[in-house]
Order: C-alpha cells, then structure tokens, then sequence
C-alpha cells in the first residue's frame, strides 16, 4: 500500500490547492485544446447552418409577403440575368452617345 502513495499524493491529498504534477498539467491541457478544437469546428459548422436557415427563410418569407401584398415581380424572378453587373450597366447606360 504505502508504494502506492508517495509524498506528492499525501501531500495533494492534504492540500488540494497543491500543483498537480507536470505530466498531468500536460495532458490535461492538451486534451482541453482537443476539446476546444474539435467542439470548436463543430461550433463553426452548426453556426453556418444556422445562417443558411435565416437566410432562407427571410427570402421565403420576402416572396410570400411581396406575392400576397401583389407586389411580386414574376418576370424579374424569372429572368436569370436580373442582378447581375452586365444588366446593370446596359440598362443604365444611354442608348445613344451623349454629345
């Protein structure tokens, strides 16, 4: 029994504020970044889904809105080039050049 116990047992066993010893530290630390890795990358993940899910549900909820308040642009929403930069600049360009 008393090989078992040294005096750095007896001596946390009496204090528990007394200094792990150093392997422990270092395991315990490096299983606290595992975890924070690992929970981390989790939590980076759920955090993007989470996002995807606002985000599609506002323009869900946007086009239902605009097509109960009949204020839906059929055409526009069907039109693969609404938005995009080279509409943008033809339509707002002159049709003729400014003298």
């Amino acid at each position: 029994m008393s090989a078992l116990l040294n005096s750095r047992h007896v001596e946390t066993a009496l204090n528990p504020m007394a200094a792990p010893e150093p392997r422990h530290l270092t395991r315990q630390v490096v299983i606290a970044m595992l975890v924070e890795i690992v929970l981390g990358g989790v939590d980076r993940l759920l955090d993007m889904m989470r996002t995807l899910t606002n985000v599609t549900g506002d323009c869900a909820v946007g086009c239902i809105v605009a097509k109960s308040e009949k204020a839906f642009g059929q055409a526009v929403f069907d039109d693969a080039a609404a938005g995009s930069v080279e509409a943008a600049t033809r339509d707002s360009l002159p049709s003729h050049p400014v003298s």
